[in-house]
């Protein structure tokens, strides 16, 4: 697992967990 130290990678991998989520039906 390598560190993400870009704040807008951060992001993109907030989205992607919020779309992962939402798919899920767990909100």
């Amino acid at each position: 697992t390598r560190r993400i130290n870009d704040p807008a990678e951060c992001k993109d991998a907030l989205a992607l967990l919020s779309k992962w989520v939402e798919s899920k039906g767990l909100t």
